[in-house]
């Protein structure tokens, strides 16, 4: 029960976003590490996450995001995408991305739409 609670407070300290800058003119750089522990396998996953966003209005931003494992230092890949929320329809927000593996081939086209109440 002690490693369980040390490995939370751990996470939650630490699975915080390091950086996130608003760049300007509607640029801005999220970054955060995440720390994973499985507590049944006894296994830990340490990951960093960029995404770089461009707002073109209030309705539609665009998108690169990418992901990297820290263990083994790892390219995981890159997805590219954009985000429209319709003014007229403000609980609802649609995406369209386009996924890419760590040799930067293209993998997926991914359509989503997400209801927010």
């Amino acid at each position: 029960m002690k490693k369980i609670i040390l490995a939370s407070a751990a996470i939650a300290a630490l699975a915080t976003p390091t950086l996130a800058v608003d760049l300007g003119r509607g640029w801005a750089l999220n970054n955060t590490v995440t720390l994973e522990y499985f507590v049944e396998a006894e296994d830990a996953v340490a990951t960093y996450e960029a995404e770089l966003t461009y707002s073109v209005n209030d309705q539609l931003s665009l998108y690169a995001y990418t992901e990297i494992d820290l263990e083994d230092i790892d390219f995981v890949g890159l997805d590219l995408g954009a985000t429209y929320n319709p003014a007229q329809l403000e609980i609802a927000e649609f995406n369209i991305e386009a996924q890419f593996d760590n040799d930067l081939e293209y993998q997926e086209l991914v359509l989503s739409a997400e209801l927010q109440f």
